[in-house]
């Protein structure tokens, strides 16, 4: 299991490349949406590491939403987390176009939103 430290700076990495996308591109925008999401996990199990919960507990996206919607202090950036996969859920399996906006209006602020908490509780 990786540590605190290693899941933040993943974090930090995903959410650098997304920011660093030209999104004029429609695949770098369902990118951006996609390491966003990523970005967010990564943060998610920062704090999983941090309190030592167990790596079989969130091994896959329904184990970790679980841990998130029981954790009074996941819960209050659930809705961030679970936009966040639904974009990226969206950018990856549905064949329409999502617009460049939808990543700096949306999915950057919810993953800031995200990003505050933990690094707040770590």
């Amino acid at each position: 299991m990786a540590t605190k430290q290693e899941h933040v700076a993943k974090a930090d990495n995903n959410a650098a490349f997304a920011l660093g996308l030209d999104l004029k591109s429609q695949v770098n925008v369902d990118w951006a949406l996609t390491a966003l999401f990523y970005s967010g996990l990564h943060y998610v199990e920062a704090y999983f590491a941090k309190i030592g919960a167990l790596p079989h507990t969130h091994e896959t996206h329904g184990k970790r939403t679980k841990l998130i919607v029981f954790d009074s202090k996941l819960k209050t950036v659930s809705n961030e987390y679970f936009e966040l996969q639904n974009f990226s859920r969206q950018a990856r399996y549905d064949c329409g176009t999502i617009k460049a906006t939808k990543v700096t209006s949306e999915a950057a602020p919810a993953l800031e939103t995200i990003k505050k908490h933990i690094k707040g509780i770590l």
